[in-house]
């Protein structure tokens, strides 16, 4: 559902009960990256006492984990929350019931999650591909791959490994490390 749908059935809804809307928090297309982040900032901006009217839950978060800890934060500061669509009105009066619910189904949530990856990883087993990094794979080129000759020019100089670092803007131990790898003394 669009915003704009959202804005008119939570107006109608507001109307039918006599509540007047004071503030409209939207959330902005693509959110869906940072969305636990911006989530959490929206909860901090409403005031303790306040009631917040939602299309429906899952306007508060893509997976179940995120729309409970949202929820939970929403009781915690003793914000009333409506949703529409689902018809649950969240007043703290059957607070623990419902803690122990949405508990449970985060616990749900989290073991379906873990057994989809094993899944994955077992089939990926059975297909015969590797699973994870590969092992003992170097890269071909590293960050000072072309620059054999100026750094053994500084080590016969007697530049110490700190200051061909500094000079290569490269780590001390990546210094010695490609000095290792290129045999330069």
């Amino acid at each position: 559902m669009d915003s704009l749908n959202q804005r008119k059935l939570i107006s109608t809804y507001a109307s039918a009960k006599h509540i007047s809307v004071t503030e409209w928090i939207e959330d902005s297309p693509g959110g869906k990256r940072h969305f636990p982040k911006a989530n959490i900032e929206a909860i901090k901006a409403i005031k303790a006492g306040s009631m917040l009217i939602l299309s429906d839950i899952s306007v508060l978060g893509p997976s179940f984990t995120i729309v409970s800890d949202a929820l939970q934060r929403l009781l915690h500061k003793n914000i009333r929350t409506y949703a529409i669509k689902e018809d649950i009105l969240l007043d703290g009066k059957k607070t623990p019931q419902l803690k122990a619910c949405l508990l449970l189904c985060q616990k749900v949530e989290k073991s379906l999650i873990s057994q989809r990856v094993a899944n994955g990883r077992i089939k990926r087993e059975a297909n015969g591909k590797s699973v994870g990094r590969p092992k003992g794979k170097k890269s071909v080129k590293i960050k000072l791959t072309g620059r054999e000759n100026e750094i053994r020019e500084y080590r016969k100089r007697g530049f110490s490994l700190s200051t061909i670092g500094n000079l290569v803007k490269a780590n001390r131990a990546t210094v010695k490390t490609f000095m290792t790898l290129n045999k330069i003394k």
